[in-house]
């Protein structure tokens, strides 16, 4: 099986990168997100600066997904994906609202 990293190369360039995190996050990828961009389920009890993120000039879609994400868990995700190069992050919430985060933003900090 191919890593997260592996398989974003192989998909080239100008795709998009697909996080989802949650306790619900496994169905949701396997049941409607039948798409040919990268999807990585990620769990939560990893802390997201230990990843070396492979989104460098890519759009990362975060879908939350379930009730049991914690609070600061999707910010601390966003802020590791704009450091890691991401063009910016679209926070899908569970309600389908969206936020665009991107590397210009400073006021979501997490310290």
């Amino acid at each position: 099986m191919a890593s997260f990293k592996e398989t974003v190369e192989s998909k080239g360039s100008n795709r998009d990168v697909i996080i989802l995190i949650g306790d619900q996050a496994r169905q949701v990828v396997e049941s409607t997100w039948a798409c040919n961009s990268p999807k990585l389920v990620f769990n939560e009890n990893i802390d997201p600066s230990d990843i070396n993120w492979p989104v460098e000039n890519k759009t990362v879609i975060l879908r939350l997904c379930g009730n049991t994400i914690k609070n600061e868990q999707p910010l601390k995700l966003v802020q590791n994906l704009l450091e890691a190069g991401a063009l910016y992050v679209l926070v899908v919430y569970q309600n389908l609202e969206m936020m665009r985060f991107e590397p210009e933003m400073e006021d979501f900090k997490v310290e």
